[in-house]
């Protein structure tokens, strides 16, 4: 038992009787005198204490209670006019000694008194009111040590003496928190409680800890957790805690204009272009899952990199019905995406030209990339239409697929120098053995026939059949003289897959492709006859050139060439910004190899 009296703080009590002045309502909170009446005057209120015995007050309050005996008291006299209520006032009561128990079997009992003492104002000497001894009772329970505390007053010789109860915390032994499946697991939770196992609880410290749980939440993202509790406080020292993790009870989609209505002027909802399947698939949030905010932010984030959406806000709605859960409510305005384009130009390739383009990037609701484009020039003219689809519908890999279909016609650079001459068209040549010399079959020509150094007068002819007939020894070509361009007709497709393991939204560095590539190659005229060899312009005089400067202009020298090719490629991309990228590594390794369908088909 631990003591405190009015000696040790060289204070002199007075053995005589007190008489104790208190307030009206202080005798309503505490008014279970055994034996009292009340006798009012005009400008007079007394209570007179009809036994000698002592009266005892009770104050409790929650878990600790408030016992003060006193043994004479009266009320002060005060002015009782018709407006104006009586002033009252409390007399002190002088505490002689503290006496605190109810620790005598604790392993902590020293340093307990001792905090219970200092947690208190009063001391031996004070005079003291009821309301300062209630004030005391609430620093000791305020310091977290106590499950229940009761102060109870005893008369003695020297003046009143104040025995205070207390119920200490149990040892702390084990923290559990319900429901058992949750985020935190028992290891974190007891990494959290690692220090304050073995020794008292104090509740101070318990809410301290129950913050560092939220913290740990809230690190991690669940930022909707809610931590009670204690519910339960054993005598063996279990703590038990509750949590509202917070659960995802629904995700709703809704389309909103540019001014932020949801609805038209029909009052009929507002319908988006996009698929809703386009949406949720960029989102790793999912119904029935505990609510993440960083998930939250990459979704966004990701919604806003299909550059299909101006804005998105989110709304956080509870349900009334699921204490703790909510429901995310997506407003979703929606970006044009189709855009048209057009333009003048110059370059070497094409010369003077002009373009018009046409681009959609949400090609029927669901984020496929449309691209038509048509370039004519001086030179050549260019028709393109590609589609691209950056995720397969329901496909968990992310796989995406590109395709494209082209249709060009132009002069090759290489084929109208302007410095070294250009290269004319031919319709059809004949070789013959060991003659050194072409000649155009549409001039005339002076030729040894006959090999006896006798020029004959021939050509021009006909055609090209007539010159092989009427002079075989001699090479023949049918010169048009006219540019050769050429006409190319094709297309390609290719698959792309990140390495995600069958997590779609799983960011990972590597990526592989594969696809394939086809295209027929013609030369031709402006007009779309055929040209498949060619004259250079600078070495055709009076109608003739040497035997091997009349070229192929396709391969083979066929009417057509045929091209295909397989390709794949290893891309290894870990760029912190795509478009903007200020550290990280790209490596790409890629490989396409043609194959071969035929005699006119080069590899």
């Amino acid at each position: 038992m631990f003591k405190r009296h009015a000696s040790s703080n060289k204070k002199l009590i007075s053995t005589s009787a007190y008489a104790i002045a208190f307030s009206v309502p202080f005798i309503s909170l505490f008014g279970e005198t055994k034996a009292s009446k009340i006798i009012s005057a005009e400008n007079q209120l007394f209570v007179e204490n009809k036994q000698p015995e002592s009266v005892q007050f009770n104050y409790q309050s929650n878990n600790y209670k408030l016992n003060l005996n006193l043994e004479d008291f009266l009320i002060s006299e005060g002015t009782n006019k018709k407006d104006e209520k009586p002033i009252i006032e409390e007399e002190r009561v002088l505490i002689s000694e503290i006496i605190i128990e109810g620790l005598e079997d604790h392993p902590d009992k020293e340093r307990l008194e001792g905090l219970a003492f200092d947690a208190m104002l009063i001391r031996p000497g004070s005079k003291v009111t009821s309301e300062e001894v209630k004030k005391d009772l609430d620093r000791i329970y305020s310091t977290g040590w106590f499950s229940g505390a009761k102060i109870e007053s005893l008369q003695s010789a020297l003046g009143v003496q104040l025995l205070i109860s207390i119920e200490p915390n149990p040892i702390l032994n084990k923290i559990s928190i319900l429901p058992f499946e949750r985020k935190m697991s028992n290891t974190k939770l007891n990494e959290i409680f690692n220090n304050d196992y073995g020794k008292t609880l104090n509740l101070n410290t318990l809410q301290i800890r129950i913050k560092e749980i939220k913290d740990w939440y809230n690190s991690k993202g669940y930022s909707l957790a809610r931590i009670s509790g204690p519910n339960r406080v054993t005598k063996d020292g279990s703590v038990e805690l509750n949590i509202q993790e917070g659960y995802i009870s629904g995700i709703e989609i809704n389309f909103i204009d540019e001014d932020g209505n949801t609805e038209d002027e029909k009052g009929r909802l507002i319908k988006g272009k996009t698929k809703r399947w386009v949406i949720e698939r960029e989102l790793i949030t999912k119904v029935g899952d505990i609510f993440n905010r960083n998930k939250l932010e990459s979704d966004i984030k990701r919604l806003y990199s299909t550059s299909l959406f101006n804005d998105v806000k989110v709304t956080l709605k509870p349900v009334s019905s699921e204490p703790g859960n909510i429901i995310i409510a997506l407003g979703i305005t929606e970006q044009r995406t189709g855009s048209l384009t057009g333009g003048l130009g110059y370059s070497g390739a094409q010369g003077v030209f002009g373009q018009i383009g046409l681009q959609e990037s949400n090609l029927v609701g669901r984020s496929w990339s449309s691209n038509m484009n048509l370039t004519y020039g001086e030179y050549g003219a260019l028709l393109n239409l590609s589609l691209y689809d950056p995720w397969i519908k329901n496909d968990k890999h992310r796989t995406s697929f590109r395709t494209s279909l082209y249709l060009s016609r132009e002069v090759p650079q290489e084929f109208r120098s302007q410095e070294g001459g250009s290269i004319r068209g031919v319709s059809d040549r004949y070789e013959a053995p060991n003659s050194l010399i072409s000649y155009d079959t549409n001039q005339s020509h002076n030729l040894d026939l006959n090999n006896n150094n006798t020029l004959i007068n021939t050509g021009p002819f006909t055609n090209f059949s007539s010159a092989k007939l009427s002079a075989p020894q001699f090479s023949w070509f049918d010169y048009e003289g006219d540019s050769i361009v050429l006409e190319r007709t094709g297309g390609g497709f290719s698959f792309a897959r990140p390495l995600n393991g069958g997590q779609p939204l799983k960011k990972v560095p590597w990526s592989v492709l594969i696809g394939a590539n086809f295209q027929k190659v013609k030369p031709i005229d402006y007009a779309g006859d055929k040209r498949p060899y060619g004259v250079a312009s600078t070495n055709f005089k009076e109608g003739k050139v040497p035997e091997n400067e009349v070229i192929c202009v396709a391969h083979n020298c066929s009417e057509e060439n045929t091209l295909v090719s397989l390709k794949s490629a290893i891309t290894y991309n870990n760029l912190d910004n795509s478009r903007n990228p200020t550290s990280g590594d790209y490596l790409n390794i890629g490989s396409e190899q043609f194959i071969s369908l035929g005699e006119n088909s080069p590899t």
